[in-house]
């Protein structure tokens, strides 16, 4: 059985695939999902659900998460006049999970920069991770090979136009986890979502002209993945 079809195949060769990772891609390297992460926030700074008094912002929240709409539960969590929390507070915990001590990048990841050429100056891959385990894994790759490793990540919003001259490199369409308390560059919330996809639609316009250039290869995303919603909406 051929694991990659031969039309996919003929786009690597051609160089006009791009692949686009998700939190599924992260998690056996001991990362959660982005349903996990939200999870672990909640249990955190909420008392468990059965626990909030109806309609208060515990309960609004966890509501939002038991329906799958997991930015909505972030949302409702940085609404500080709504009862919620500061910004820096939620984001806080979401630095804490993200983190945590882990394992290091796994075959996914290296199998992964090898086929978006990331150890080569003409590759290209989009993730909507936080972690930085494509970036280790290039640089593993490339001391492997005897290389040195001149991968160019590209940091939201400050994003290159996808087009064949001037996308090269890893993208990180969400933002980066950074070393500040609030990392207020991370897209998390619904309000996060809006403002990259639809406000100012700096998301919205990298990933349309993406997609009229290249061949996607989506993986790590479930379907009630908040970026598959607004890719699809």
């Amino acid at each position: 059985m051929k694991l990659i079809p031969e039309h996919l195949r003929r786009a690597l060769e051609d160089g006009t695939v791009a692949f686009f990772c998700g939190a599924g891609v992260s998690v056996p390297s001991g990362l959660p999902s982005f349903k996990g992460l939200v999870e672990s926030v909640l249990n955190d700074l909420l008392p468990a659900a059965a626990m909030c008094p109806p309609g208060s912002m515990g309960a609004l929240a966890w509501r939002a998460f038991e329906k799958d709409r997991y930015d909505e539960a972030l949302d409702v969590l940085e609404a500080p006049r709504g009862g919620g929390f500061e910004t820096r507070d939620v984001r806080e915990r979401i630095r804490h999970h993200l983190s945590k001590k882990r394992r290091p990048p796994v075959d996914k990841h290296l199998i992964l920069t090898q086929l978006a050429d990331l150890d080569r100056s003409g590759g290209r891959l989009v993730t909507t991770n936080f972690d930085p385990l494509f970036e280790r894994a290039c640089r593993s790759l490339c001391k492997s090979e005897g290389l040195r490793s001149s991968l160019r990540p590209h940091i939201a919003p400050a994003l290159p136009p996808a087009k064949p001259d001037s996308f090269r490199g890893l993208v990180y369409l969400h933002g980066k986890l950074d070393q500040t308390v609030d990392n207020k560059g991370l897209v998390l919330t619904t309000a996060d979502f809006g403002t990259a996809y639809l406000l100012e639609g700096w998301a919205r316009r990298f990933v349309v002209e993406m997609f009229r250039h290249y061949h996607i290869v989506f993986l790590g995303y479930r379907v009630e993945d908040p970026t598959m919603r607004y890719l699809v909406s």
